[in-house]
């Protein structure tokens, strides 16, 4: 799942789409979701 979010961010934005990752695992996410995805975003 992270890979297909990463490869829809550098698709959509190209070059400056290029940005660095990570991945944790828990037990549980609110609401019984399977991922949970956070961007931080600077515009220019």
């Amino acid at each position: 799942m992270l890979n297909a979010a990463s490869d829809l961010m550098c698709d959509v934005l190209g070059v400056d789409g290029r940005h660095a990752r990570i991945a944790s695992g828990t037990h549980a996410l609110p609401s019984g979701m399977a991922v949970e995805i956070e961007a931080v975003a600077e515009i220019r």
